[in-house]
């Protein structure tokens, strides 16, 4: 699993690079997560700028199996678009609006699930 911020361009011109080395076990990014649960993301600096421009992405994947389907791995992805509000100077709200790309399920998404590889 990984997330990360879009740059000044968009999710059409990201290439939604991992957070760790290829063909190396990322121990920091595997965990169990069960049915309705939640887990934390690591936290991010957001440039003010970005912000005020409404050029503030938030984008992820799981790849993962499913013990009840026989099927190969599977893949979720999600994109959004972080949106500011302003209410008045001492006062804003941020409402996140799913992107028009990136958010599928197995055959809907951008990228193949990877293989799983047991942390050495």
């Amino acid at each position: 699993m990984a997330q990360g911020l879009g740059g000044n361009d968009g999710p059409e011109t990201t290439n939604f690079e991992d957070r760790w080395t290829t063909g190396q076990p990322d121990i920091q990014s595997q965990l169990a997560l069960g049915p309705k649960g939640t887990t934390l993301l690591d936290a991010v600096e957001i440039p003010i700028s970005s912000i005020a421009a409404q050029k503030v992405f938030i984008w992820g994947w799981a790849d993962y199996d499913d013990i009840f389907d026989a099927t190969p791995r599977h893949r979720t992805e999600f994109c959004c678009r972080v949106v500011v509000i302003p209410q008045n100077p001492a006062q804003m709200m941020v409402r996140f609006e799913t992107y028009r790309m990136h958010n599928g399920y197995d055959d809907d998404c951008f990228r193949e699930p990877s293989p799983y590889a047991q942390p050495v």
